[in-house]
């Protein structure tokens, strides 16, 4: 299998008394990193993080791994996901 991954931000807005202005300031910003099967373009791995709390892309990578079923060949992800951590993570996952 052939893994691609990489996130994005979110603006997850909530209602406040129907009032828009209110409901604007109370916008959260979050996170979704997926991991998307590069053969079939499924969604098969992702995470969902609080912007600013842990959300590092590299920091995601070991917690997609365990929601992926081995075997995988290859994995690929921008500069973000170049980190000693995140190769060391993929030598010794099986």
């Amino acid at each position: 299998m052939f893994i691609v991954i990489d996130s994005t931000g979110l603006k997850v807005y909530g209602k406040v008394n129907g009032n828009k202005e209110a409901r604007d300031k109370q916008a959260a910003d979050v996170k979704l990193h997926l991991a998307v099967d590069e053969k079939t373009g499924l969604v098969i791995a992702h995470v969902l993080t609080e912007n600013g709390k842990g959300d590092r892309d590299a920091q995601q990578v070991e917690e997609m791994l365990g929601q992926v079923e081995p075997p995988v060949d290859r994995f690929s992800g921008d500069g973000a996901y170049d980190t000693c951590k995140v190769w060391v993570l993929l030598k010794n996952w099986k």
